[in-house]
């Protein structure tokens, strides 16, 4: 049985995306061994740690391991929490987390994954075999490379850092995590972690094949990663039907009961809390819904809570004279 080591780094929103993505590597990878290191803040790893092991336990993969470890005794993560904002925290959190992780001795390589992906069919054993020789590590290629313009900085190539296999000797050598580090906290890019890796990497990597990232399902699809709009967010249901069904597929193996995936309500205890841009748009979904079942009256209150909303973020100036840079 081969032995595969994976980094996953959540916070509490991403429960519901994490245990999917687990429970779809073990359906479809039953002659490996995973060992999951999940790095979460100390403030939620009770809470995280719970609703994972009483979801995952109750199903019949004993193929598995999983390794809570909390940000917060990493080395440098103080220096990091004090730099950046929270969504720069937890992005380059990972990137700490990869020198941090407690991986047996004989190992050389680890694989990291968003929490937004799912496996969909075998083959992420044959992805941990590929051969880095020198290289930092593969990921797949990305065509959003813009976002480096500002810095004057030119890369040939530039690849998405959704999932990696680390070439831990050479990570380490080149110190990818400290530098990667401090290029977010001196110049704050747009991708924070993703632009700070293709600075830091210089091209030193291997491109790995579409399948192992892509946005949709093919053929040959193992990974589909769910960029932009999150599979489990209803309204986003209609962009890409297949896909969100292959997600749902294994999200009701990992909580049957659908009605506790998401809330809009402030619950501590619920897999997924929804953020104010979250329900903005989740109203304004939810009203067209009505509209089309002939509600009028709910569709209008629907449709009013999605405004107030929008006023109490955006403020009745940007919404009236200024161009909105959402379409909700």
């Amino acid at each position: 049985m081969k032995n595969l080591h994976v980094i996953l780094c959540i916070d509490s929103n991403f429960i519901l995306g994490a245990g999917t993505l687990i429970v779809s590597l073990l359906k479809n990878h039953n002659k490996c061994f995973f060992t999951f290191y999940i790095y979460t803040l100390k403030s939620e790893q009770t809470f995280i740690s719970s609703q994972l092991f009483q979801r995952l336990d109750r199903l019949t993969y004993r193929n598995y391991e999983l390794k809570f470890i909390d940000f917060e005794h990493i080395y440098r993560f103080d220096e990091l929490q004090k730099n950046v904002n929270k969504r720069e925290l937890m992005c380059v959190g990972r990137l700490l987390a990869v020198d941090d992780c407690p991986l047996p001795d004989n190992e050389d390589r680890v694989l990291y994954i968003d929490a937004d992906m799912i496996c969909v069919r075998p083959g992420i054993d044959k992805l941990y075999d590929i051969d880095l020789n020198s290289k930092i590590l593969a990921a797949n290629p990305s065509f959003c490379d813009d976002t480096l313009k500002r810095f004057k900085i030119v890369r040939k190539s530039y690849f998405c850092a959704g999932i990696l296999l680390i070439n831990l000797k050479e990570w380490k050598n080149k110190d990818i995590g400290y530098k990667s580090m401090q290029f977010v906290i001196d110049k704050h890019p747009v991708l924070s972690d993703q632009d700070a890796l293709n600075v830091t990497c210089e091209e030193n990597i291997v491109f790995l094949d579409d399948k192992y990232s892509d946005s949709g399902l093919k053929n040959d699809t193992v990974v589909i990663h769910f960029a932009g709009v999150k599979p489990w967010a209803p309204w986003g249901f209609s962009k890409d039907i297949v896909s969100t069904n292959q997600f749902r597929r294994y999200c009701k193996l990992f909580e049957p009961n659908v009605t506790k995936w998401i809330t809009f309500k402030k619950d501590k205890f619920a897999l997924v809390n929804f953020s104010v841009c979250n329900a903005r748009y989740a109203t304004k979904w939810i009203s067209k819904k009505f509209f089309k079942k002939g509600n009028i009256k709910a569709a209008i209150y629907f449709y009013w809570q999605h405004l107030v909303i929008k006023v109490r973020t955006k403020g009745i100036i940007g919404i009236l004279l200024l161009k909105s840079n959402t379409k909700a």
